[in-house]
C-alpha cells in the first residue's frame, strides 16, 4: 500500500511550485516551462514503472494464495475464483495504464505539442476504467467482500408453531439436507442462497425455512456457515495450510466476508479463527 502511494506523494511535492505559480505569477520569476516538462516526465515514468511493478505483485500474491495456475493467460481466464474478478481486471488495466503513461511522458517531453493522441487515450481510458469499475460491482457483487443483503420473501415469514409439518417429516427433511451438504459441498458458494436448498429438495421455500427455524432453531446462514466453519478447519489442519492466512482460507470455505467469518466462528466454536489456529501448534 506505501510503495502504491509514492508516486501520488511525490507527484504532490513537484505540483507545488506549478500551483503557486498558476496563483500567483509574480512569486516565482521563471515561467517553469522546463520544470514542467520534467515534472510531466518524471511522475509520468514513474507511476508507469510502478504500475507495472505493483500488478505483478498482486497477481504472484494470487498464484501462492490460490494455488492458480501460474501460467498468466490460464490465471487471467479462471473461474473458480469469481470474487477475484475485481482485482484480476483492475491489474490487466492497471498495466495497460502504465504503457500509455509511460509512452505520455515520453511524449510530452520530446514534443512541443499541447494536445497528442496520448493525451485523448489517456482521458478515454480513465473513462473506460470507471464504466469497468461500476459495471462489474453491480453486476457481480460477489467480487467484494461485503456480506450480501437479501431481501426477505413473504413465504419466509411462516409462524412455525401452527404448522402441520411433523417432526418426523422434518427429520427427515434435516437428514436430506445434511448428506446434500457434507456429500456436494454447495456451502463452498458464497452465493448459495435458502432457494437453492429448496430447488435441490424439491420443496418450497417456507417449508426448508420452516424446517431450519423452527425444528434446527437455526436460520439459513446459521446452518450454512456451520459447514463453512468445519470446512475452515479441515483446510487449517492440513499442513500446506500451516501459512495461509485465515482469511484466505475462510473465502475457500465459502464466507465472504471477514466480519461474518469471524462472528460466526466465535459464535459456535466459543474461540476466535486465530486462537483455534495456534491451538493446533
Amino acid at each position: 500500500m506505501l510503495f502504491n502511494i509514492l508516486p501520488v506523494l511525490l507527484g504532490m511535492v513537484f505540483f507545488v511550485p506549478l500551483v503557486i505559480k498558476s496563483i500567483s505569477p509574480n512569486i516565482l520569476a521563471s515561467d517553469l516551462e522546463t520544470y514542467n516538462r520534467w515534472f510531466g516526465l518524471i511522475v509520468a515514468e514513474l507511476a508507469g514503472i510502478q504500475f507495472l511493478v505493483y500488478s505483478y505483485f498482486i497477481f504472484r500474491k494470487l498464484f501462492r494464495t490460490y494455488n492458480i495456475e501460474s501460467n498468466f493467460l490460464k490465471a487471467l481466464l479462471d473461474s473458480s475464483h469469481p470474487h477475484l474478478l475485481m482485482i484480476k481486471i483492475l491489474s490487466v488495466m492497471m498495466n495497460v495504464y502504465a504503457l500509455i503513461l509511460i509512452v505520455g511522458g515520453l511524449n510530452a517531453f520530446f514534443s512541443l505539442n499541447q494536445t497528442s493522441l496520448i493525451d485523448y487515450l489517456d482521458v478515454g481510458f480513465l473513462v473506460l476504467l470507471s464504466y469497468i469499475m461500476i459495471f462489474v460491482l453491480v453486476s457481480v457483487p460477489k467480487v467484494i467482500h461485503f456480506k450480501q443483503s437479501r431481501l426477505a420473501r413473504p413465504e419466509l415469514l411462516t409462524k412455525y408453531e401452527k404448522s402441520n409439518l411433523s417432526k418426523e417429516e422434518a427429520a427427515s427433511y434435516v437428514n436430506e439436507m445434511n448428506q446434500w451438504m457434507k456429500l456436494e459441498k454447495p456451502y463452498l458458494d458464497s452465493n448459495l442462497s435458502l432457494g437453492d436448498l429448496a430447488e435441490k429438495l424439491n420443496l418450497p421455500g417456507h417449508i426448508v425455512s420452516e424446517v431450519l427455524n423452527g425444528y434446527l432453531k437455526q436460520n439459513f446462514y446459521d446452518y450454512v456457515n456451520n459447514f463453512r466453519i468445519e470446512e475452515f478447519k479441515n483446510l487449517a489442519k492440513q499442513s500446506e495450510n500451516v501459512k495461509v492466512a485465515s482469511l484466505n482460507l475462510a473465502f475457500e470455505a465459502g464466507f465472504n466476508s471477514k466480519t461474518t467469518f469471524n462472528t460466526s466462528f466465535k459464535k459456535f466454536t466459543g474461540v476466535t479463527p486465530s486462537h483455534f489456529r495456534s491451538s493446533l501448534q
